[in-house]
């Protein structure tokens, strides 16, 4: 409770060095006061006093006992910590010291010490400049005093005398200046130390605060308000941004009084407000200070930069204060720091926002993509189908067609075939990006659908004069069981090995493996066409890339990104296989296992 109230009663005293430095050693300063009074007395009656007195110094003695006492009360009191207040005792003591010496004997007084007293009162209250002008002043005092005795009584005293004890005097005063500096500046460095940690503290918690806010505007405004309202002497804070940059208009968003200043309210011409630092300051009397901000006894107003992200952000936090008693670089600091820690929060809040908004309007046309391509997919399908009828139906009406209609009719199938496959590809992309492809997981014979799909797909290796061949391995029949969809599988199959054969030179050799591993089945699919260079391996897999100079034979690019999709659903991985000399996609696929008997259907 003590600690309380002393911490209470010195932020309650004008805040300057000698002020601080008095209430700290101002017991120190009593314990001298009432030695320097026992220290006479002690004097007075250990000695034979000096014949010419003008006073008994049993008298003075008494009279300076009566004076401190109340001194000493006031002393004791809160009033007494007051620029003014110290000043009056500090010339109390000179005068009394000076009177005693001039009543009690001059040079020979033994009231001298009191001057001491004195010495350190200036030491400690004033600057070292001005408390060398008081103790040079003191020593010119004690002087006189001793020339007004001396005249008094007619005991006249050597000029060396005189000399000499003035030089005495001004030595001890220039240890006391120095000892009053060291102090003065190590007070200083503790107050400061004790600031700076106080500001930590306090920017700590309003980082954690900001932190906190969850890229919330408002909050992060109010949290920035509630920790100025917190600085001595703050009337009001407001945060105020700029809407139009044409016309230099502001607008207030968050304010700590909405009578003053409410939400919503317009200024203009605050161009001179914006500094290149990240704070600035002006004062009612100054030429670009706004004198509308000065209401309700506002005498400076402090502005901090908050946001300049872009055009739309540039914010400024604007506080009105009164006179207050803290030099302006101990809030200085603290008002910075802050200032940094605001513009780099609102900052990442403004980023936050437009990559939110970046991401939406990705979403969005995503989406009206997917939906365009859906519908034009579905669109397309009912006059392919129309397309490939008519086909079927004009080759059974020629009996016998020529070599001329039979080319016709080839490239008339070969392209309708060709728009139904990139129509089939259009559409399940749509799927897979609009997550609606579902999986019918289950038990599945991996080397019967590669079979079938060899089979299937040799009429077309026949063309180019190419031979598929299948290399298991040691793979069993029984052991060849992968837990997926059949009909997704094989349109992984098909999409390799067409692809394969569609880039593999004439007259080569494809070759599809298996190999079973604790989890998975690796299935590649090897072939001698063009080396795929590396920067082309990063993209190979992405929707609508395209590796070959030939339109005619890499199509739209949606092949190899579906079948990476549809691998990846079924939980496996895609790759191209950089172990042998061949080009070689492989995938893999999980084993079945009793566990996947009530595994849930996975959707896509």
């Amino acid at each position: 409770m003590k600690s309380t109230l002393e911490n209470h009663h010195i932020n309650n005293l004008q805040n300057t060095p000698g002020m601080r430095l008095f209430y700290k050693y101002g017991v120190h300063l009593l314990i001298l006061r009432w030695s320097v009074i026992f220290a006479s007395a002690v004097i007075y009656f250990t000695t034979t006093p000096h014949a010419r007195v003008l006073v008994p110094p049993f008298i003075i003695l008494i009279i300076l006992i009566s004076i401190n006492l109340p001194v000493t009360l006031y002393i004791f009191s809160k009033k007494f910590y007051r620029k003014l207040n110290i000043t009056l005792i500090f010339i109390l003591d000179i005068i009394q010291g000076t009177l005693a010496v001039i009543l009690t004997g001059g040079y020979s007084s033994l009231f001298f010490v009191l001057y001491l007293l004195s010495f350190f009162e200036a030491g400690l209250f004033f600057a070292w400049h001005l408390a060398a002008v008081w103790i040079v002043s003191i020593d010119l005092l004690q002087v006189a005093a001793t020339t007004v005795h001396w005249t008094a009584v007619k005991v006249p005293v050597s000029t060396y005398d005189l000399v000499s004890r003035f030089i005495r005097l001004l030595v001890v005063g220039l240890i006391v200046i120095i000892l009053g500096e060291l102090l003065r500046r190590e007070e200083e460095n503790q107050r400061k130390a004790f600031q700076t940690a106080k500001d930590f503290k306090k920017l700590n918690f309003i980082m954690t605060e900001l932190e906190s806010a969850s890229f919330t505007e408002n909050r992060i405004f109010n949290i920035l308000l509630s920790s100025i309202l917190s600085l001595d002497n703050v009337l009001f804070a407001f945060i105020i941004y700029r809407i139009d940059a044409l016309k230099d208009r502001w607008e207030i968003k968050a304010t700590s009084n909405p009578e003053l200043f409410p939400v919503g309210s317009t200024y203009y011409n605050l161009i001179h407000y914006k500094a290149e630092t990240s704070l600035f300051r002006r004062s009612l009397h100054e030429t670009e200070a706004n004198h509308q901000f000065f209401k309700g006894g506002v005498s400076e107003l402090i502005g901090l930069n908050l946001a300049d992200y872009n055009e739309d952000n540039k914010g400024l936090l604007l506080i009105g204060k009164n006179d207050s008693p803290l030099p302006v670089s101990d809030e200085t600091f603290f008002l910075k720091a802050l200032a940094l820690e605001s513009q780099l929060i609102l900052h990442n809040l403004y980023a936050f926002q437009d990559k939110q908004e970046q991401i939406k309007t990705l979403a969005a046309f995503k989406e009206t993509q997917a939906t365009f391509f859906s519908a034009a997919g579905h669109e397309i399908k009912t006059p392919l189908t129309i397309l490939k009828t008519l086909q079927a139906t004009l080759e059974l009406t020629i009996p016998a067609p020529t070599e001329n209609q039979q080319d016709i009719l080839h490239t008339m199938k070969a392209n309708i075939d060709r728009l139904d496959n990139l129509t089939t590809d259009i559409l399940e992309t749509a799927k897979l990006e609009n997550s609606d492809l579902a999986l019918h997981r289950k038990e599945t014979d991996i080397i019967r659908i590669i079979s079938n799909r060899i089979e299937a797909l040799q009429p077309l290796a026949d063309n180019k004069n190419q031979k598929i061949l299948f290399k298991k391995g040691h793979v069993s029949e029984n052991a060849a069981t992968v837990y997926g969809d059949r009909k997704r599988l094989i349109e992984i199959i098909s999409n390799l090995l067409s692809n394969a054969i569609k880039f593999s030179p004439v007259n080569t050799t494809l070759i599809v493996t298996l190999s079973r591993g604790e989890e998975n089945a690796e299935i590649c699919v090897y072939d001698k066409g063009p080396s795929i260079s590396p920067k082309e391996q990063q993209n190979i897999f992405k929707k609508y890339y395209t590796s070959s100079p030939d339109k005619a034979l890499t199509g739209f690019g949606l092949g190899l990104y579906i079948t990476k999709k549809l691998v990846e659903l079924h939980g496996g991985t895609i790759f191209i296989d950089t172990r042998t000399r061949w080009k070689g996609f492989c995938f893999t696929i999980p084993i079945f296992s009793k566990e996947h008997y009530h595994e849930p259907q996975k959707h896509c």
